[in-house]
């Protein structure tokens, strides 16, 4: 037994106790034993017990018909003997307590039974028998007699066998049980496939489609002059011609999708490998991104310290001699002279644009938290007025950054600190203890008192007021978070001795 499996490929099906019958590329045991290579036989995909207990199956003549119904037998009794079966092993077979099979013409002159009476008598046996848990096989139902009153008998028996639930199988070629399965529930067509351009059959089963039995045209393949087949067809009537053609367009519709299927599976193959081979290169440069983005990193690190450094010593210089006007010009060199040496040094670091994953889509506004790719850095917008670019605030100074290279970032979940590329520091000759924004619009105004806020800090005020009037409350609305996450505001509150006056806010400078 173990040889025989080896030798035809047979395998252990999945039993189950549901009445389910799916068998998967199942091949006729004597035929693999006829041809014995299993390549020559074409192989059987069938599956009942899914939806429906009945399957009508149709199709030409000699298209492979009663092998199907004689494969489907033979297969769940070699199961139901614990033998291996010539299938697939996903294939899956129920245990059937009886098998009934009525295959053949059963006619006799010794028992006075003509080709109907036969056929009568094994369908007789079987409804006797058949009940939940069967298997019934019949070839050529409701055959041997009026065609009209066969096909009733046909609808009939099937109707009973569905309805006590035994697995039934049929073959035939009438229209009228064609018709009878696709409206019945529990019922359904199933054929064998037929090649209309070469006019000979493919054995190959297709499911929930009936199939023609291509009488006139395997006539005219035979032989048959083509006036009989001209006059047969005008017999037949018009609604007739129409079905048959009706099922050929079908089977040639279904041919091309199977080609167009081919072709596709095909195509997808050559995607998966291009995508495969995209995936490997992306990993690689995403590892080097990586590696560029520390180095940036690092690099802006450092420059962030050297700024920090200048700026302070700026400030210090200022206030040690006591905000002269030599000692500002001479800080506003230093900071001018950083200031380049800084861009210089942010230009040659520039490793290609990291990705910071949260960026999300929209157009970048004063107030905006982003994230700067070239260098990996977070920081607030100023303004956005300044032809120069987007004016940033990282960490306690500011730079001007193009919005192309600036990604805006969701307001919950930031993580990465304020570092500081570069600096925008412009130190007055002269600064005034008040600023006076009202009638400008909201950018605008940000824009006034940010440059405003920072002559006060290097001015060493220790207090400033903005007049912003009352208004609609716009400008107030726009200024008070914008102050509040300032890096030079230590505290704001409104103007007048109790804090009486809404339209004007006092703001405290850090370090003044």
């Amino acid at each position: 037994t173990a040889l025989v499996s080896r030798v035809f490929n047979e395998h252990e099906p999945a039993i189950n106790r549901d009445g389910i019958l799916e068998i998967k590329n199942g091949r006729h045991p004597l035929l693999l034993l006829k041809r014995r290579d299993s390549s020559d036989v074409i192989p059987l995909n069938l599956s009942i017990g899914k939806g429906f207990n009945t399957l009508v199956i149709t199709g030409p003549n000699a298209g492979g018909k009663t092998v199907a119904l004689k494969t489907v037998g033979l297969l769940a009794l070699m199961a139901s003997c614990g033998l291996h079966i010539p299938a697939d092993a996903d294939s899956e077979i129920p245990i059937f307590k009886d098998i009934f099979a009525h295959v053949g013409d059963k006619q006799s002159i010794e028992m006075d039974l003509s080709t109907f009476s036969a056929h009568l008598d094994g369908i007789k046996t079987i409804l006797e028998k058949a009940s939940s848990g069967s298997l019934v096989l019949i070839d050529e139902i409701g055959t041997g007699t009026d065609p009209q009153e066969g096909a009733a008998i046909a609808m009939s028996v099937m109707e009973a066998l569905n309805a006590r639930g035994a697995v039934t199988l049929v073959t035939t070629h009438q229209g009228a049980i064609k018709a009878f399965a696709h409206e019945t529930p529990g019922i359904a067509n199933g054929s064998m496939a037929f090649d209309s351009q070469t006019l000979t059959p493919t054995y190959r089963f297709r499911p929930d489609l009936p199939g023609s039995s291509y009488a006139l045209e395997i006539a005219g393949r035979m032989g048959l002059p083509e006036a009989i087949l001209k006059r047969a067809r005008a017999l037949i009537g018009s609604q007739a011609n129409r079905l048959d053609g009706l099922i050929l367009s079908i089977e040639q519709q279904i041919e091309e999708n199977r080609q167009l299927e081919r072709e596709l599976r095909a195509a997808k193959s050559v995607v998966d490998r291009l995508k495969s081979e995209y995936e490997e290169k992306n990993a690689r440069l995403v590892q080097e991104a990586k590696k560029f983005r520390r180095k940036a990193a690092e690099e802006a690190s450092a420059i962030m310290m050297q700024a920090n450094a200048a700026v302070e010593k700026a400030v210090r210089t200022i206030r040690e001699k006591g905000a002269a006007k030599e000692a500002i010009l001479e800080a506003k060199r230093l900071i001018e002279e950083e200031k380049d040496a800084v861009r210089k040094e942010l230009e040659a670091t520039q490793a290609g644009q990291a990705v910071q994953k949260d960026e999300v889509e929209g157009q970048i506004r004063p107030g905006d938290r982003v994230f700067w790719r070239q260098v990996g850095t977070a920081g607030t917008v100023l303004s956005n007025t300044d032809p120069d670019g987007l004016l940033v605030v990282f960490g306690d100074l500011k730079v001007h950054v193009p919005e192309a290279e600036l990604g805006r970032m969701k307001e919950v979940g930031k993580s990465l600190p304020d570092r500081v590329p570069g600096i925008e520091v412009s130190v007055p000759v002269r600064a005034q203890e008040e600023v006076d924004i009202r009638g400008m619009r909201v950018e605008e105004a940000l824009s006034v008192v940010d440059k405003f806020l920072d002559d006060a800090l290097l001015a060493g005020l220790k207090e400033v007021r903005i007049i912003h009037g009352v208004g609609t409350g716009a400008l107030r609305r726009g200024l008070t978070p914008f102050l509040n996450r300032h890096p030079v505001v230590q505290a704001i509150r409104s103007g007048g001795l109790q804090g009486e006056n809404p339209g004007v806010t006092i703001v405290e400078i850090t370090g003044g």
